[in-house]
């Protein structure tokens, strides 16, 4: 009689929450079988929201500017706001901003964003503003944008402005 010999292999390295299309062929001492054998499409799992896309600055003034940047993939999992992180000299802080852009008081950690009444989220890439204000006229400041969705998650890295780029009067 005959054998079979089964194989499994793992895909890593997707993007979470997207449809991927798996085919196998296989090949032996004959040769290679003439057409790959199309297999279901695989969903990878909801993971992770991505980064703030397309930071930009605006309304800089001697103690706020605006800040603004476009809305992430959401990987399967509602983006529920943003973390900002922002320091300068003698001072750092992190704030809560809510998925349309608005202060969400008190909030410094994604688990504290996702636990927030909110705004709609809107649609993937689009615009999202806020203002940072009582900041220091003169100061560089570093500033950090973490993307939170509603389970609590941050993104797994956080869009990034240095000192130099973000400046007040």
């Amino acid at each position: 009689g005959g054998s079979k010999r089964l194989c499994e292999f793992t895909v890593t390295g997707g993007t979470p929450n997207t449809a991927d299309t798996v085919s196998v062929q296989s090949r032996t001492s004959q040769g290679t079988s003439a057409a790959p054998r199309r297999l279901p499409d695989v969903r990878t799992l909801p993971g992770p929201p991505q980064k703030p896309q397309c930071l930009s600055l605006a309304d800089i003034a001697d103690t706020s500017f605006r800040l603004g940047w476009l809305r992430p993939r959401d990987h399967g999992i509602a983006i529920a706001g943003f973390l900002v992180t922002y320091a300068g000299p003698g001072a750092a802080a992190t704030v809560g901003v809510g998925p349309g852009g608005e202060s969400v008081p008190g909030a410094s950690s994604c688990s504290a964003v996702a636990g927030a009444p909110a705004s709609s989220a809107g649609p993937e890439g689009g615009e999202v503003v806020t203002e940072l204000s009582g900041l220091q006229p003169g100061t560089s400041y570093a500033i950090s944008i973490t993307t939170c969705n509603v389970n609590g998650d941050p993104s797994s890295d956080g869009a990034v402005l240095d000192a130099g780029e973000a400046h007040t009067y």
